[in-house]
């Protein structure tokens, strides 16, 4: 039970760097409290986000760039080709944001065959619209994470539960089953990591390729 939510600055290889993290999902919180073999709490908050600054890593054409690059600068990726260790310099130069003048940012949680999805592209095993297919469908889970001071303040603990493990750790298993096997089957025309790096701009393969 977490009553008084804070920032723990050590705290440096989730998705988006330090902060507190969350969910607007029910459902989700449960199954993720879930994930492992113990007993799972979920914790309940308010929070009024009027005046905060928002980052939103769902509504730009380059999105899941940016995401990618914020997974890299704090997940521990290493690459196993020469074309995967290229694509990464890439993402990290083109595409990488200062997320300091952010109170929250929201996005893709990177966990379970999320993760391995998106190392899947990074390798140039699947391609962008691929990645892009999953990342928007109804199973990959969105996440906050309060980055600031300002948004922490915000932040009111209203009470926790204990929801039913074995319910909600097959839950999860079956959601990240269908993540696994949600790939597009044709995938020969996509836009592969090497596709990208080899373009002076991304802006053309992102306006025409990634479906909205």
């Amino acid at each position: 039970m977490v009553t008084e939510p804070t920032i723990d600055l050590k705290k440096t290889k989730d998705d988006f760097g330090p902060g507190f993290y969350l969910t607007d999902d029910r459902e989700l919180a449960s199954e993720w409290a879930c994930s492992g073999n113990g007993p799972g709490y979920v914790n309940g908050y308010r929070i009024d986000t009027s005046d905060l600054d928002i980052l939103d890593l769902d509504t730009t054409d380059d999105s899941i760039l940016q995401w990618l690059s914020l997974l890299l600068q704090n997940r521990t990726i290493v690459p196993s080709t020469i074309t995967m260790k290229k694509g990464m310099k890439y993402i990290q130069r083109h595409h990488s944001i200062d997320t300091d003048q952010y109170d929250v940012i929201r996005g893709c949680r990177a966990e379970g065959s999320i993760f391995s999805i998106a190392r899947a592209f990074l390798s140039n095993q699947i391609s962008l619209e691929s990645l892009s297919s999953v990342i928007g469908s109804e199973d990959a889970g969105r996440q906050f994470v309060l980055k600031s001071p300002k948004a922490l303040n915000r932040i009111e603990f209203i009470g926790f539960e204990e929801v039913d493990h074995d319910i909600h750790h097959s839950r999860y298993l079956e959601r990240d089953r269908r993540l696994r096997t949600g790939l597009q089957d044709n995938d020969w025309d996509g836009t592969f990591i090497r596709d990208i790096v080899r373009e002076d701009g991304i802006d053309g393969f992102l306006r025409r390729d990634i479906p909205g």
